[in-house]
Parts: C-alpha cells; sequence; structure tokens
C-alpha cells in the first residue's frame, strides 16, 4: 500500500511544520481503543496519525501484481510426491526439505510466500486464507533457532511459508 506510506510520510511532513513553524494553533484529542492522545498544538496529532498510516502501508502491502484475490488453491493442483532431499544453504543456515502430503490453512492477512525458505527470501505472492496442499517441509536454522517451513502453490507460484504459529492457523494430521 504505496499510497498509504506516502501519504502518511507527507501527514508526518505536514505535522512537524505545523508543529514548528504554527506552535500557537490549537491542537486537539485523539482516542483509539482506549488509548488517548492530548494534544495542545495541531503538529503532533498529524505526526501521530501519519506514523500510523506509514505502519500500516508496511505492515499491510498490496498483493503482488497478477495475484488474484481467490478464496484458496484450485482443486487441479497436481498431488505432492514423497521424495526426500537435504541442502546445506550456508553455514548458518541448514535446510533439510521433504514432502509431506499434509494440507495447511493459512488465515491470516499478512501471510506471503516466499522464493526461499528464508526471512531475507524475496517475497513472490501473498496467500489467500484457504487450504493449501504441501509440497515440502523445510526445518530451517535462523538466528540459532530452527523454523519449520512449507512449500505451497498459490496462483501458479510456489513458494515457501513459514510455521511460526501465527500465519498457519491448522494442518492436517498428516503434517505431525
Amino acid at each position: 500500500m504505496a499510497v498509504l506510506v506516502i501519504l502518511g510520510i507527507g501527514l508526518v511532513i505536514f505535522g512537524g511544520i505545523v508543529l514548528l513553524l504554527l506552535p500557537d494553533r490549537p491542537g486537539g484529542e485523539l482516542s483509539f481503543r482506549g488509548a488517548t492522545l492530548k494534544s495542545p498544538t495541531a503538529g503532533l496529532p498529524l505526526i501521530v496519525v501519519g506514523v500510523a498510516a506509514v505502519w500500516l502501508g508496511y505492515a499491510y502491502p498490496a498483493p503482488s501484481a497478477g495475484a488474484r484475490p481467490a478464496p484458496g488453491p484450485s482443486t487441479t493442483e497436481p498431488r505432492p510426491d514423497t521424495s526426500t532431499t537435504a541442502t546445506t544453504a550456508s553455514p548458518d543456515t541448514t535446510i533439510t526439505t521433504r514432502t509431506t502430503g499434509c494440507v495447511i490453512r493459512v488465515d491470516h492477512i499478512g501471510a506471503r510466500i516466499s522464493e526461499k525458505p528464508s526471512h531475507d527470501a524475496r517475497e513472490l505472492a501473498s496467500v489467500p486464507a484457504g487450504e493449501y496442499p504441501t509440497f515440502g517441509f523445510t526445518v530451517a536454522n535462523w538466528a540459532g533457532r530452527n523454523e519449520g517451513w512449507f512449500l505451497i502453490k498459490v496462483n501458479g507460484r510456489q513458494g515457501w511459508i513459514v510455521d511460526n504459529g501465527i500465519l498457519i492457523t491448522d494442518k492436517s494430521s498428516a503434517c505431525s
């Protein structure tokens, strides 16, 4: 949501100008979910709203080009195979890959698939809420802790999604 980020940056800059050049302008009060911000000048609430807009723009980016807002994968996708492989990506990240045949449920607005099972990897697509058969499972050591990654297909693109307890809300019994 680049528009939200640009709007937020504009509000922060405008709020800073108002705060510095027009300190006598009356402020107001912002309340959201029990939190209240009172300001004697008008600039501070503009800055707060701008920071919130920038955060929302980064937290919920727009879907990648070509991604369809489908409710989930099509039922004609190929079944996962049962092959097993193992590779090492780097001294810091050891990857062991095995295909599982399990089905995962994704139900998170920020879910994305990545090119590789790594937080540094390029994001390929947004993952609409739905159930997805897995085509592989990888355990990668990242910053001293092991993380599970599932290989799934979304709108014709195959990529990795981290099993961090937030993005994946349910797994079939075959995933154990």
